[in-house]
């Protein structure tokens, strides 16, 4: 085979798994997801088979989630080839098992299937803990296994770790699904709209997780001087850890929010909160709006959402972001001011609304929702439909 062939082969394999990532981090149905990161492996390493391990805590052992054509295959911590590397953390070829010391010949006489050569990649979920193992038997070129094939594979399991470390695998325990529904009560608990019956604004407000937990949280608040508090917030992925970044956003603003005058001081209780619950590479979207009481001006910093809208007087404002993303190092965000000759209206929106593969609602429409009975329609619309994202929405204007 030539070098450009080899090229070909290589840029064919790159871009299948590439795809491969993309449909299974879209993936919502936990069986489904398995089998595709299983194809995936068959697409980085031709091999016969491939077999997903995973650590049972509660019951000290190791099981296959996948092991085609074999069922569900247990064995005690510590036992056999897999058991060992998930220990040690270190990925092996072996290529003449037969002849390991830790060769469980066992699985091989029960199943009646003859292994010939072996490639077992451990993988590491939160704080770098290993939670099983990815394993591909029977190299189907000869020669067997090697280091290119663990290079590949160790691709596949990186990101299967990321996919079976987290909410996926709870969602299949049917006690953190309860926990995790009162989690979101608790979620929506803390969401505040103070101008629900007010003489002077009509708000209207939409919230739908695309799961259990929200990613999202959002407020509307009268301040200390009679100011009006605006925001939305979206956490960076989705199920647990999001949600916990967006409940203890919401939880600082909720305190905060009375004694503050401005919304260069609420930014900065809310950097110095993000500075402890954000992790090393995590990421908050959100966009903050705070309306002076006679209207005169609205002061905002949006960081990392697609632009609110405002309309004054007759002219309607795209407000693009004015910051990155915040993390745990941001240390000011900046802070920008409309001054307003006759406030009309406003609509914010996280990016749900407008990524999703199939609800088709295209940035360009987002102006036609600061009219209220269009976006009556486009709620109705999303209650029905499984949304690929947390959708959150707040209109706000003058009666």
């Amino acid at each position: 085979m030539n070098s450009f062939s080899i090229l070909d082969k290589e840029e064919s394999t790159l871009n299948a798994t590439l795809r491969s990532v993309i449909a299974i981090s879209r993936e919502r149905d936990y069986n489904r997801s398995i089998d595709m990161i299983v194809d995936m492996g068959h697409t980085l390493v031709k091999c016969d088979r491939i077999s997903i391990w995973l650590i049972d805590k509660r019951s000290g052992e190791l099981w296959t989630k996948v092991a085609q054509g074999a069922g569900v295959i247990k064995m005690p911590l510590g036992h056999g080839i897999v058991g060992e590397i998930v220990e040690a953390g270190k990925s092996e070829i072996i290529n003449d098992p037969y002849s390991h010391p830790r060769f469980n010949r066992k699985v091989d006489l029960e199943t009646g299937y003859l292994t010939h050569s072996i490639l077992v990649i451990p993988m590491f979920g939160a704080n770098e803990k290993v939670i099983g193992a990815f394993q591909a038997l029977n190299k189907l070129e000869p020669g067997g296994f090697d280091e290119n094939d663990l290079s590949r594979l160790q691709l596949a399991a990186a990101f299967s770790a990321k996919v079976l470390d987290t909410e996926n695998l709870l969602q299949e325990n049917n006690i953190m699904l309860d926990e995790q529904r009162s989690a979101a009560q608790k979620q929506q608990s803390i969401i505040v709209n103070e101008f629900e019956s007010d003489d002077v604004f009509e708000s209207r407000t939409f919230s739908q997780a695309s799961e259990i937990l929200s990613g999202d949280t959002y407020a509307l608040y009268r301040t200390g001087s009679g100011d009006a508090l605006l925001y939305i917030v979206d956490g960076m992925g989705h199920g647990i850890l999001p949600s916990l970044t967006s409940f203890s956003v919401a939880g600082t603003i909720k305190q905060s929010i009375y004694s503050e005058n401005n919304l260069g001081d609420l930014s900065v209780k809310l950097l110095k909160n993000l500075q402890v619950v954000l992790t090393e590479y995590e990421q908050l979207s959100c966009a903050f709006f705070w309306l002076s009481a006679d209207m005169k001006y609205l002061d905002y910093f949006v960081a990392g959402f697609y632009p609110p809208i405002v309309q004054d007087s007759d002219q309607i404002l795209q407000i693009k972001s004015n910051n990155l993303p915040l993390m745990n190092i941001t240390q000011n965000v900046k802070i920008d001011r409309i001054e307003l000759k006759d406030f009309k209206k406003m609509f914010i929106y996280t990016d749900g609304l407008v990524e999703d593969a199939n609800f088709n609602f295209s940035r360009n429409d987002v102006s036609s929702l600061l009219d209220i009975h269009r976006l009556k329609q486009v709620c109705d619309a999303i209650k029905t439909h499984t949304m690929d994202d947390d959708v959150t929405m707040i209109y706000f204007g003058k009666k």
